[in-house]
């Protein structure tokens, strides 16, 4: 297993240096105008996830067409300059008539990157406002084989769809494994409030023992759990590579 560590824009270089060590890949946050050439010091590989909704992009809706389009370049920017070989993006939710599975993959096929990795997505339910994309693996299934792209799987957004559906989690992830995702994402949640906020891990009620017995051997998974409590961070860790 390799494991990495999420960045995001306010991280501060410092706090990243005591935790480098320990990983063996960074994730990056496209915000547009982050740059992290910080990063480059620790001679990591480093891939790229697309900026997303709470930062004013849907990719699935063309009203936003515009926002889409230079936060996705941004991102693409980023994976050149890191020579990534990985850009995750959120397929995202209905938030109106004209957010379809058709015009997100239009949208992919337009600017298309063979890094491109879909994300597996929450199931809309508590303060979950919309139905999301992708949050299931007959509708992953469907993107990737319309956009050529492979997927990541969120085990917080699968956590969530698998509640929120009320079906088991086992089923759901196996499900979700069998289509062969290329990286994996992984912190803790409260799956009684729907709302997908990321937690750290043993901060929230998801099946951490389950999650971990099911990740192959060879996965690629990123912490991507609230940065600032090296502590915390630093057993997340520890608990991955642990047997």
């Amino acid at each position: 297993m390799q494991i990495g560590l999420k960045l995001f824009p306010q991280v501060e270089e410092k706090y990243v240096d005591k935790l480098a060590a320990l990983v063996d890949f960074i994730e990056i946050f496209a915000k547009p105008e982050a740059e992290y050439s910080f990063v480059t010091k620790y001679g990591l590989p480093v891939i790229v996830h697309a900026s997303h909704s709470e930062f004013g992009t849907n990719f699935c809706n063309p009203d936003k067409a515009e926002t889409n389009e230079k936060f996705l370049n941004w991102a693409k920017t980023l994976a050149d300059r890191f020579n990534s070989s990985k850009i995750i993006i959120h397929p995202e939710f209905i938030e109106n008539d004209r957010c379809t599975t058709e015009y997100l993959c239009n949208f992919i096929k337009k600017h298309y990157d063979p890094r491109f990795l879909i994300e597996s997505m929450p199931f809309a339910y508590g303060e979950l406002k919309y139905q999301f994309l992708c949050y299931g693996p007959d509708q992953i299934k469907n993107v990737m084989q319309k956009c050529s792209i492979g997927f990541c799987l969120d085990l917080n957004h699968s956590s969530h769809s698998a509640y929120g559906q009320n079906i088991p989690l086992e089923t759901l992830l196996k499900s979700l494994i069998e289509l062969g995702p290329k990286h994996f994402h992984i912190s803790d949640a409260d799956l009684t409030k729907g709302n997908a906020k990321h937690l750290n891990l043993f901060d929230g009620n998801m099946d951490l023992k389950l999650i971990k017995s099911l990740l192959p051997a060879n996965a690629q998974i990123t912490v991507e759990t609230p940065s600032g409590n090296l502590e915390k961070q630093k057993k997340e860790i520890e608990f991955l590579r642990s047997e």
